[in-house]
């Protein structure tokens, strides 16, 4: 069997729907072990869902092996890569890893959705030199159908070999291109993320750009899940801007402006969708209204969000991005 031909997968939550669809629609077969007490059938679901479907053809559905915990550790030997999508404490993914580095053989590699200081607690507490030298930090956020880059932290004693098997793997196998950050308070998928949405915000108050068009672009292009406004708004304002400022004192070079409509925002105390305020002030779960970026004041919803309505955009917008 090849190395790169089953590509194991533990999680149960979204991340891990999606990383396994991911690797299924590349062509690869997937090993998608369903931590205890969950149920397989139930994780099964999220990748056949009509409403919003991850595969790209529904008969790559038997590429997915969806295992209990126990299938899940018998069948790991069989694996070349496992990707672990764990949400929840610390201290129940640490038990995991426990039982998993049981079963994984020496040329296999983990990589681990978590931010660096999560990730160092983690490998410490394994107290295994050699899985820690193959353990790497992954943020797979915002969307791995579209987006085409991911960002990796690698560990101390990690070899130049070690990261070039890595970066082949996601580059060939996986069709993604690998950043490495080394930064300590958060991996480099982070990094990306967070610029990502300042950039857009930035943009969006240049152009004085319908948040409604604004989120539809951002969607489509694969910088966002849901747009960048929905998703800072979900994230929450406050956290974003905590991010921006401790990543431009922690990275070197980092030259991303945080903009003022963000900073208004959270000063206002409107800082996202679990106060009811933030971009969007929500009024009932099917009834928001979008903040103007020139008045800076809600306003009601625009009748269609189709990318037609760049037309509006005004020239002196557009030559500012020049």
């Amino acid at each position: 069997m090849d190395e790169h031909s089953l590509v194991a997968v533990l999680g149960a939550g979204r991340t891990a729907a999606e990383c396994s669809a991911w690797v299924a629609n590349c062509g690869l077969k997937v090993l998608w072990g369903v931590p205890h007490p969950l149920d397989p059938s139930e994780a099964r679901r999220q990748l056949t869902t009509r409403r919003h479907p991850l595969l790209y053809s529904p008969h790559l559905a038997a590429s997915v092996r969806c295992a209990s915990w126990q299938e899940f550790l018998a069948a790991l030997p069989e694996a070349g890569w496992l990707i672990v999508c764990q949400e929840g404490p610390s201290e129940t993914l640490a038990v995991q890893l426990l039982a998993v580095r049981t079963r994984l053989t020496s040329r296999q590699t983990m990589l681990v959705d978590s931010v660096a200081a999560r990730l160092s607690s983690l490998l410490g507490s394994l107290a295994d030199e050699a899985l820690s030298r193959r353990t790497f930090g992954v943020r797979l956020y915002p969307d791995l159908t579209r987006a085409r880059l991911v960002g990796l932290v690698s560990p101390s004693a990690a070899s130049s070999d070690d990261r070039r098997l890595v970066a082949e793997f996601c580059d060939r196998a996986l069709g993604k291109r690998v950043a490495w950050y080394p930064d300590e308070i958060g991996s480099g998928g982070w990094s990306i993320w967070v610029a990502s949405l300042l950039l857009a915000v930035a943009v969006a108050e240049r152009l004085q750009l319908p948040l409604e068009v604004a989120d539809h672009l951002t969607a489509r292009l694969g910088f966002a899940r849901e747009g960048a406004f929905t998703d800072t708004d979900r994230f929450g304002l406050d956290r974003l801007l905590r991010l921006a400022d401790a990543l431009s004192s922690a990275v070197p070079g980092w030259s991303v402006p945080i903009p003022g409509t963000l900073r208004l925002l959270v000063e206002r105390g409107s800082t996202g969708a679990s106060k009811g305020r933030g971009f969007y002030r929500t009024e009932s779960p099917r009834e928001r209204m979008p903040l103007d970026l020139v008045t800076h004041a809600y306003r009601e919803p625009m009748a269609d969000t189709e990318p037609c309505e760049l037309g509006r955009l005004s020239l002196d917008g557009m030559r500012s991005l020049a």
